[in-house]
C-alpha cells in the first residue's frame, strides 16, 4: 500500500497539471491522414475489452455529430459519450497513478489518454464509431472559461450548418446578447430581471457600475474614502490597498421602485463593482456593517439593525 509520494513523485505533479490543462485547451485540428488517430481510437475500445469499430465518422463539432446519431436512430445521443481533451483533469489525474505510481487497475486509461488533445468528443457504438474534433478557439482565466466579448468556446461550423458555441464570463455561463453586447449598450433593465444571481453579477460586472448608474438615474446618498487613520471606525483592521472609496447609491429600476447598492473598489478583482444592500441603510457605514460580519465585531455590534425614522 502506498501512503506517501516520494519527494520526486510530489514533484511531477505540477508537471502532470500543467500537461494536462494544455491538452483540455487544446484546439488541433483533426489531421488530413487520419489512420494514426483511428489507431489510437481502435486502441481506446481495446484497452475497454470492446472490438474496434469498422467505421469511424469525423465531424467539425459536438452538435453535427449528435444530430447525425439521432438522425441514424439514436434516440439517446448525449448518452455514454466519452471525452477526450474536454475531461482532460480526471484523465491527467489517473494517468499520474498510472505512470508514476504503476498502479494495476488503471489499463483502460491508457486509450483515453491518448485520445486528449487530439478530439473534443467521441459516441462509441458497437460498429461505428463518432467523433468531433477539437474547439477552434478556447479563452479561459483564473476562474475557467472566460471572453467578455465573444465565445469562450466554440467550434468550426457543421456541414450541416450545424454551430457550437459557448458564452462563459469568469467560468459562469451566459447568455449569448450578454457577451456579444458592448458594455455599454447592455440593457441595465433586463440584466436585473434575469433571476440567476451568478449569471446577473457577471453580466452587471461587464456592465460597469458607470453604464448601471447611468442608465437607472443614480443618486449618491453618501460616499467614503477609507484610509489608515479612519478605517477602524468603519470595522477595519487593515485595508487590502492604501485607500478604499465607498458610496452609497440609490438606482431607479422602475416602477417607481429604487434600490440601493454599495459600490466599491474591489482588490481582488482590481475594478469597481455594486452590491446590494437593504433600502434601510442611509450611509456607507450602515452598507459596511451589513455585509462585513468582521466590522460589525469590531464595531461592538452583534447583529445590524436599520437605522430608526427620526420624526
Amino acid at each position: 500500500m502506498i501512503e506517501k509520494l516520494t519527494q520526486e513523485q510530489e514533484a511531477l505533479l505540477p508537471v502532470y497539471a500543467d500537461k494536462y490543462i494544455v491538452l483540455g485547451k487544446s484546439t488541433k485540428p483533426l489531421p488530413e491522414d487520419k489512420a494514426e488517430l483511428i489507431a489510437k481510437i481502435n486502441k481506446t475500445y481495446e484497452c475497454g475489452g470492446l472490438t474496434p469499430p469498422k467505421t469511424v465518422l469525423f465531424f467539425n463539432n459536438p452538435t453535427e455529430m449528435l444530430l447525425f446519431a439521432k438522425k441514424h436512430g439514436d434516440p439517446t445521443p448525449t448518452s455514454n459519450l466519452c471525452y477526450g481533451s474536454l475531461e482532460a483533469n480526471w484523465i491527467g489525474f489517473y494517468e499520474f497513478f498510472r505512470q508514476e505510481l504503476k498502479l494495476t487497475g488503471l489499463e483502460a486509461i491508457e486509450g483515453l489518454s491518448s485520445l486528449t488533445g487530439e478530439v473534443s468528443v467521441f459516441k462509441p457504438y458497437g460498429t461505428v464509431c463518432l467523433v468531433s474534433q477539437n474547439p477552434t478557439s478556447i479563452h479561459t482565466n483564473a476562474k475557467g472559461l472566460h471572453n467578455l466579448n465573444a465565445p469562450a468556446l466554440e467550434y468550426a461550423n457543421g456541414a450541416d450548418g450545424s454551430e457550437f458555441r459557448l458564452y462563459y464570463i469568469n467560468g459562469i455561463e451566459v447568455p449569448d446578447w450578454v457577451v456579444l453586447t458592448p458594455a455599454a449598450d447592455l440593457d441595465a433593465k433586463k440584466i436585473l430581471k434575469i433571476t440567476n444571481v451568478d449569471v446577473r453579477r457577471e453580466a452587471l460586472r461587464k456592465m460597469g457600475p458607470e453604464n448601471l448608474i447611468k442608465q437607472l438615474k443614480g443618486k449618491t446618498l453618501d460616499k467614503v474614502a477609507i484610509t489608515k487613520d479612519n478605517m477602524a471606525d468603519f470595522g477595519y483592521t487593515n485595508l487590502r490597498k492604501d485607500g478604499m472609496a465607498y458610496k452609497l447609491v440609490e438606482l431607479d429600476i422602475g416602477d417607481d421602485f429604487k434600490v440601493k447598492y454599495l459600490q466599491m473598489s474591489n482588490p481582488s478583482l482590481e475594478h469597481e463593482h455594486l452590491e446590494g444592500v437593504p433600502n434601510d441603510c442611509r450611509t456607507v457605514k450602515d452598507a459596511l456593517a451589513f455585509r462585513n460580519q468582521q466590522a460589525l465585531a469590531a464595531l461592538g455590534i452583534e447583529q445590524w439593525q436599520a437605522p430608526k425614522e427620526l420624526t
